[in-house]
């Protein structure tokens, strides 16, 4: 998994030069936004902690492993630009506000849609909402942003299917034991198609 990310990021930050070796061989790297979200879920752990408190320990927690990427995707901004430093600083905040990522490190979405899941996660914990029922919500959310081709500030609109593979991966570490082996190698070929 860990390789599937680094490559995804490696892909992306090469893609704009056509002779690269990973331009085109980005496909190798497709299945990373489910097995990534499948494995954060598998890891989630309920907790009888208040809501508020677990809330803020997952920010500061997921702050600190976005903040390191957040800075190196903002000094290469700076560094690459073409345009005056306060033009490009200013434009970086903007568009950080907007899109939670900056310019030149796109993927960082994956960490801010992993923050909402998690959140998500939390709240549903403590209501009535059964996790398959989650599962069926998500998946009517992710067909409607697919029809009308939503598309909103911080990604929001990939949150839907997220949250699906989120849930799977909580459901497989509640069953897992339930499940066959060769039911699990039929899935994988199912998940590398998404």
């Amino acid at each position: 998994i860990i390789f599937m990310i680094y490559g995804a990021h490696i892909s992306h930050m090469t893609q704009t030069f056509s002779d690269s070796i990973w331009g085109g061989r980005t496909f190798l790297f497709t299945p990373y936004l489910a097995f990534f979200f499948i494995r954060s879920g598998y890891f989630h752990r309920k907790s009888s902690n208040t809501v508020w408190n677990l809330s803020v320990n997952l920010l500061c927690k997921r702050f600190l492993m976005i903040f390191p990427f957040a800075f190196i995707g903002f000094v290469c901004s700076i560094i690459i630009s073409n345009n005056t430093p306060i033009y490009t600083v200013l434009s970086n905040c903007k568009w950080f506000i907007v899109n939670g990522n900056f310019p030149s490190n796109g993927p960082l979405w994956f960490i801010t849609t992993l923050v909402l899941c998690e959140l998500l996660i939390i709240y549903i914990d403590r209501t009535f909402i059964s996790l398959l029922l989650a599962v069926i919500i998500s998946l009517i959310g992710c067909c409607v942003v697919i029809k009308y081709d939503i598309h909103l500030n911080w990604n929001i609109q990939n949150i839907f299917i997220c949250m699906f593979f989120y849930i799977i991966g909580i459901l497989y570490k509640k069953w897992e034991k339930m499940i066959p082996t060769f039911l699990c190698s039929l899935l994988i070929p199912i998940i590398i198609l998404n």
